[in-house]
């Protein structure tokens, strides 16, 4: 499976997307990306995206393989162990 990230900052209005593979994937529950083929500066965006100090850059939304119903960013709390950023599903039922 791949995703497409959409990593928004809210200030500029800029929006980056990143093309990842998703290594695993259970629904309203983890992701886990596989991020190792992404360059320095991609990394540096991503990091950003997902830090608590960087209130206006976050990952928005993202969509897996071809669909066109985006997963929410928000509803989950990301974090990087090695070469994966990982989606912890947050949001009650």
């Amino acid at each position: 499976m791949k995703a497409s990230i959409d990593i928004e900052n809210s200030k500029t209005k800029k929006v980056i997307s990143l093309k990842l593979n998703i290594i695993e994937y259970y629904e309203d529950k983890k992701i886990v990306f596989d991020i190792s083929n992404l360059n320095n500066n991609e990394i540096i965006i991503l990091k950003d995206a997902i830090s608590k100090d960087k209130e206006y850059t976050d990952i928005e939304m993202f969509f897996i393989d071809n669909s066109n119903i985006p997963e929410f960013g928000p509803d989950y709390n990301f974090y990087i162990n090695d070469s994966n950023l990982i989606g912890i599903y947050n949001k009650n039922k």
